[in-house]
């Protein structure tokens, strides 16, 4: 028989499992292997990460209308405007752009 194949160690408080202190020591004498299969689980995941195709891609397209060019009611647009220098210049810009 092995060393590891002992009795597993019960708790103190009368109950059939396994006490903390047993399990911590495990974990002590397993902390290469514990390192190695997280790396190991991770470059994986990393991997097939890096190499599945982009699933999520996103387009648009905008149809502007040119034969259109007069607005219905140039005052309702006008007042809703507030006259702070950010849409001053807003405004100006679609006016060059003109």
């Amino acid at each position: 028989m092995r060393e590891d194949d002992q009795a597993l160690p019960q708790a103190e408080n009368g109950g059939g499992g396994i006490s903390l202190g047993y399990l911590l020591s495990v974990m002590r004498e397993r902390v290469l292997l514990i390192i190695v299969m997280v790396a190991l689980a991770t470059s994986i995941a990393s991997g097939f990460g890096w190499y599945l195709p982009n699933r999520f891609d996103a387009s648009t397209t905008v149809q502007i209308d040119p034969r259109r060019k007069t607005v219905s009611n140039m005052e309702g647009v006008v007042s809703d405007l507030k006259a702070d220098q950010t849409t001053v210049e807003s405004e100006v810009e679609v006016i060059r752009s003109k």
